[in-house]
């Protein structure tokens, strides 16, 4: 009915309020017929078969309000507008709403868009929006949308745009300047930037005012170097901060301290900066396939207590220390599957972890000196760590592993081993191998059995079994000559027989001792 209406205002197209018959429309454009009667032009372009302009094409249509010239995405790499031979056009100032799909001319240069409140030129055209120097009015716009302009080399000032909510420069290939950082821009109103695809982007602006920001995407900026600060930014969520692609971003980014999740993967950020510290509530750190993991030497992650999973580290070949302490709800850390080659690994500290059950396979961390797992509430089994000839004795903290449950595989020159208050049953007979050994601790574990092998071990000094389940200690011969000092007190031992030679201090206080021997060759 509408539409009927607005037909009988006049029977030339001309003299109509609203233009969206794909034939007037041409006729009007074409051949200048506009007049200031039309308040609104609608056309879409499956129904022409090209549209020419000329720079006055609008120029007598001082009441148009409403511009959409609009193409379906399957016919976008047809070329039916063209620009006669002009790099600009003149636009009215009265215009609310501008949509130009495959904007065929430079810029907007000309236009004083002070009324206007939607722009959208989608695989225009342009160079630019408009010139550096153009004083524009940008007072009532509310969002901008330029994505797939692959000649857009520049967004100029946006110093006016006090009230920009949205801005879309998805796939603008040949971006690679925004505003300058002088430029007092306050976007305080602006909730999402879309740079993604912007491939030739090497920097983001300062966005200290940007204060409301909800969305940043910048994935596949391939030449992005650096975020701006963001930590300021409350309102940002860590699922609306996209770099996955950022191949060239170095620098750990400064994000909100509620963020959650952070992805890095395919990034070139060589260290987590000490500012992680911050990200109290970060669950997932994700580094996988960082391009330039190779540099990276120092990950830190200490007390963040939300996070929850450490993923694939298999860029980081020059990784020389792994600090986690304090992460109370780290549960994984990479697969056994990924292949990381952790060579220059030297330090590793989980201690306070109290929910990580699992370490992995650390055969290729060949240098590793120490592994800090004290206070491992979870942890029920270690990884074989008997080829570590780097990692020291008192530099394997086991000390509070309440779960550990499987007697460790270390390293053959280890003297000093500390398995007391964790859950395990039974001295393997893999001791045999640690033929160094001098101090054994298993006092409060739940150790019942010892291993016939705790006999070769000529060097033991000291063995602490107090408050285990163990019953019965027999320890008869001779490669125990040097065994000093033997702890059982609070245990359940009954049965003792041990020789005496070499005893100098030996604790059975609080023992059911029913049966108590020294041996016959004592």
């Amino acid at each position: 009915m509408g539409k009927d209406i607005v037909m009988q205002d006049s029977e030339y197209p001309g003299k109509r309020s609203r233009l969206w018959n794909c034939k007037d429309v041409e006729e009007v454009i074409s051949h200048d017929k506009g007049t200031d009667l039309i308040k609104g032009i609608k056309v879409d372009m499956t129904e022409v078969d090209s549209l020419q302009f000329c720079a006055t094409a609008f120029e007598k249509m001082h009441k148009l309000r409403y511009i959409n010239i609009s193409f379906p995405k399957k016919m976008l790499w047809l070329k039916k507008l063209y620009a006669n031979q002009v790099e600009s056009i003149s636009l009215p100032d009265e215009l609310r709403f501008l949509r130009w799909d495959v904007y065929p001319f430079k810029s907007l240069s000309g236009f004083n868009p002070k009324n206007l409140v939607v722009l959208k030129l989608l695989h225009g055209n342009m160079e630019q929006l408009w010139n550096e120097d153009d004083d524009m009015n940008l007072t009532n716009l509310r969002e901008i949308d330029v994505s797939y302009c692959k000649n857009l080399r520049k967004m100029h000032n946006l110093s006016g745009s006090i009230n920009l909510e949205l801005l879309r420069c998805i796939g603008c290939e040949s971006l690679v300047e925004l505003w300058n950082e002088d430029d007092y821009i306050d976007l305080v109103h602006l909730r999402k930037i879309y740079f993604d695809g912007c491939v030739n982007l090497r920097k983001i602006p300062n966005l200290s005012r940007a204060i409301n920001l909800e969305f940043l995407g910048c994935s596949n900026c391939q030449s992005l170097v650096e975020l701006p600060c963001l930590n300021h930014l409350a309102s940002l969520h860590q699922y609306s901060l996209c770099l996955n692609g950022c191949y060239s971003l170095k620098k750990f980014p400064m994000v909100p301290r509620p963020f959650c999740s952070l992805d890095l993967s395919e990034t070139k950020v060589e260290e987590v900066s000490d500012s992680i510290k911050d990200l109290h509530k970060l669950e997932t750190l994700w580094l996988g396939k960082s391009k330039n993991l190779t540099n990276l030497r120092e990950i830190d992650v200490s007390y963040c207590k939300n996070l929850r999973k450490m993923h694939n580290l298999s860029g980081s070949i020059n990784l020389e220390l792994l600090r986690c302490i304090g992460c109370e709800s780290l549960v994984e850390l990479w697969n056994e599957d990924d292949y990381i080659d952790l060579v220059h690994l030297r330090k590793i500290y989980f201690d306070g972890c109290v929910n990580l059950r699992k370490i992995p396979n650390l055969s290729r961390a060949i240098n590793l000196e120490f592994l800090g797992c004290s206070n491992c509430q979870s942890l029920v089994e270690l990884p074989c760590l008997n080829h570590l000839a780097s990692l020291h004795q008192y530099s394997l903290c086991l000390n509070g592993c309440y779960s550990l449950k499987k007697f460790p595989m270390v390293p053959r020159p280890f003297c000093s081993l500390d398995l007391s208050e964790t859950k395990v049953e039974e001295v393997s007979d893999s001791i045999k191998d640690l033929h160094k050994l001098e101090t054994l601790w298993l006092g409060k574990s739940k150790v019942k059995k010892v291993s016939i092998n705790i006999l070769k071990l000529e060097f033991l000094r000291k063995l602490d079994l107090s408050g285990c389940p163990i019953e019965e200690v027999s320890l008869p011969f001779d490669p125990l000559c040097n065994l000093q000092h033997l702890k059982m007190s609070g245990s359940a031992v009954k049965n003792v027989l041990i020789k005496l030679e070499s005893i100098r201090k030996l604790n059975l206080s609080g023992c059911p001792m029913s049966n108590f021997q020294k041996s016959q060759e004592a």
